[in-house]
């Protein structure tokens, strides 16, 4: 998956579900942001942690429930991450 697939399906929770959504990168005890991995308009809600594997977290602005689908698109979305990590292509 390249990055501009995985940016148009967080662009589609953003907009499907009113939210504000975007991946960090765990280095350390720190959480950087990822910047070309975000979508939706800022909500000035507290960000919630939605979502992690391996080193990267996703975070979301007025997200209040997961449902199978967005769980299935961000697993699709962070093994892009994960993939590119390893040097493995799914």
């Amino acid at each position: 998956m390249s990055d501009s697939e995985a940016k148009k399906l967080l662009a589609y929770i953003a907009k499907k579900y009113d939210c504000k959504i975007w991946l960090t990168k765990r280095i350390g005890k720190r959480l950087a942001y990822i910047s070309e991995m975000k979508a939706g308009e800022e909500k000035f809600l507290p960000a919630n942690k939605v979502y992690e594997r391996d080193d990267i977290v996703v975070f979301s602005e007025g997200l209040d429930t997961l449902n199978s689908e967005i769980l299935e698109i961000l697993e699709k979305v962070v093994q892009n991450f994960v993939d590119r990590k390893t040097g493995s292509k799914t």
